[in-house]
């Protein structure tokens, strides 16, 4: 989820504050191939009355995770699963999505302040973060890999030892932590060195500091191959994380606002019974975390059975 092209990346590291992405013509052209659907009065009377009579949803994001959210060339247009989801589900409640990009960090304060109704940005369900929001769950985790440098003589595919005392980052405030975590835990499991992590602002930085040796490797999307060798100055090689438990993610809602949460599922079935849902996984090469059966609240709710390892 970290991954943007070279001209892409350098954009990035210079953003202050944050950016406002209003729906455009050319976000409606991005989601190219998507069908535009029709509004579902049931779901939209179930919105609260603020968003009723502004029509407007206020969302956050932080959109630099390929292939969850990501800017386009503009540097203005949001691209991904995720800002496909919203505007298909916008339509369905016939209202208009306006998303902000901020630091991933930024969001689930933004929720509880109320800067905005709600949050989508592979945002991971979690029971500790269920004690402070909703979630309205539209996909499983699609999976993710460890990158590191093909030039790297110390690491093995597929040997999850060769990792231990190696440094790593990820972004604060993401499961990527609580992942990394779970590495040094299996280490010292095997009665090895435990693995040196770091935690940076922004995702990009996680990137860079792989590419200038600082550290050893990261955690990103298995689909963001493609885009990680593209950016990277030399080869780069990557085997999947079979230590990564399942989970659900979702878009994210103040526990209060039950109706924008019963509206926010009401109108994804409506994605998905109008098969936009399936067009825009498959777009993405996610269709392997299709959740056809969507939920409030799943990590407590419907928990996944976890595989032995």
């Amino acid at each position: 989820m970290l991954f943007k092209t070279v001209s892409r990346l350098l954009p990035v590291l210079g953003l202050v504050g944050a950016l406002l992405a209003p729906i455009t013509a050319d976000a409606q052209e991005a989601s190219a191939g998507i069908p535009v659907l029709t509004k579902d009065q049931a779901a939209f009377d179930l919105l609260p009355d603020d968003i009723k009579a502004s029509g407007v949803i206020k969302l956050g994001t932080d959109a630099h995770y390929p292939p969850c959210e990501y800017f386009a060339e503009d540097n203005v247009t949001m691209l991904g699963f995720g800002p496909d989801l919203w505007r298909a589900m916008g339509q369905k409640l016939g209202v208009e999505v306006k998303a902000e990009s901020i630091d991933f960090a930024g969001l689930i304060p933004g929720i509880l302040s109320k800067r905005f109704d709600m949050a989508i940005e592979c945002i991971t369900d979690t029971a500790e973060r269920e004690q402070q929001l909703t979630f309205v769950d539209y996909s499983y985790d699609y999976g993710d890999a460890i990158y590191f440098m093909a030039s790297n003589p110390v690491i093995k595919e597929g040997d999850f030892t060769s990792l231990c005392g190696l440094k790593t980052a990820g972004q604060s405030g993401t499961n990527f932590i609580d992942n990394l975590q779970v590495f040094s835990d299996y280490c010292a499991k095997k009665g090895k060195p435990p693995i040196q992590i770091s935690e940076v602002p922004q995702a990009a930085a996680v990137m860079t500091g792989l590419f200038a040796g600082r550290i050893d490797f990261m955690l990103g999307a298995v689909v963001a191959f493609d885009e990680m060798q593209k950016a990277a100055p030399s080869p780069v090689k990557s085997f999947p994380n079979a230590l990564n438990k399942r989970t659900y993610m979702g878009a994210i809602v103040n526990k209060d606002n039950t109706k924008l949460s019963e509206a926010l599922l009401a109108a994804l079935k409506g994605v998905i019974a109008d098969g936009a849902y399936d067009t825009i996984w498959d777009k993405y090469r996610v269709g392997h975390a299709k959740l056809l059966d969507p939920g409030i609240n799943l990590a407590t709710q419907r928990p996944i059975v976890q595989p032995e390892l």
